[in-house]
């Protein structure tokens, strides 16, 4: 995945984030973890400079140790939207793994011209039509082969002579040609986005508060608001602690709630 260069840079931990996602702008690391749904367990556990685009990195990463570690997957993974990137949802496909996450769209958001919702477009050949019935082709590669694979877009334009004297122009493209960029990973967000609102959906999201609720007991009762170990290595191994804690805690309840076992009565 691409990564870019921050706009701040703590001088005393640079692998820090600025970021402003769990209250005031601070210098901060998130936590990642990846729960067993039916018993509330904690399988992994990594650390992550607060940004949203290193969310999905993390998961990849945990994944992939419980996998080599324990030689298990999950069957179907529950996530919010921070992990709903087209690139992440393409390679839970890969890895056999159904996903219950919603995808990062932009769809619902107030747009100042023809949105994209209103070209149409046609799998068969490529291209996407306009309200006015004129085609957009995609540019600069062969079907297939991606044009901007760092970008991860596909761009598709019309022709000049068909945007050019278009009548509602104004209202669509009125610096130019108009230009619609398609996600190389766009299948598998269709696909994900297919599996919104259904009964399973449903019960998956409800499922994922316990991940919440584990994030809640971590900062707030068990204190966990700073880090004390500078570096993503140190982060890592204080979250891991904070997560081992927390598993036995689980485990005391869990086996609270079964009748204690006879001892054995010598004769």
């Amino acid at each position: 995945m691409t990564r870019w260069t921050p706009k701040a840079v703590s001088t005393t931990d640079p692998a820090t984030a600025f970021s402003g996602k769990y209250g005031r702008y601070v210098f901060s690391y998130g936590i990642n973890v990846m729960v067993d749904s039916a018993s509330g367990i904690i399988l992994d556990a990594r650390a992550s400079a607060a940004r949203t685009a290193e969310e999905p990195i993390a998961a990849y990463r945990m994944i992939d140790r419980i996998r080599e570690r324990h030689g298990v997957r999950p069957r179907i993974l529950a996530a919010d939207t921070g992990y709903g990137s087209g690139h992440f949802l393409a390679w839970l496909e890969q890895q056999g793994i159904e996903t219950h996450v919603p995808v990062i769209d932009h769809r619902g958001r107030k747009k100042r011209y023809l949105p994209k919702e209103a070209f149409a477009y046609d799998e068969a050949s490529d291209t996407y039509t306009c309200p006015q019935g004129k085609t957009l082709r995609r540019s600069g590669a062969k079907r297939g082969q991606p044009t901007r694979i760092e970008a991860e877009q596909i761009p598709y334009y019309p022709s000049r002579s068909d945007c050019g004297p278009c009548p509602v122009r104004a209202d669509c493209a009125p610096s130019g040609l108009r230009k619609i960029s398609r996600s190389v990973h766009e299948p598998a967000r269709d696909r994900a986005r297919a599996r919104e609102g259904t009964d399973a959906f449903v019960v998956s999201t409800r499922l994922r508060r316990r991940v919440e609720r584990v994030f809640a007991c971590i900062k707030h009762h068990d204190d966990l608001h700073r880090v004390r170990l500078r570096g993503l290595r140190g982060a890592d191994e204080q979250f891991l602690l904070a997560t081992t804690a927390r598993n036995l805690k689980r485990m005391v309840r869990l086996g609270a709630g079964q009748p204690p076992a006879k001892a054995p009565v010598a004769a």
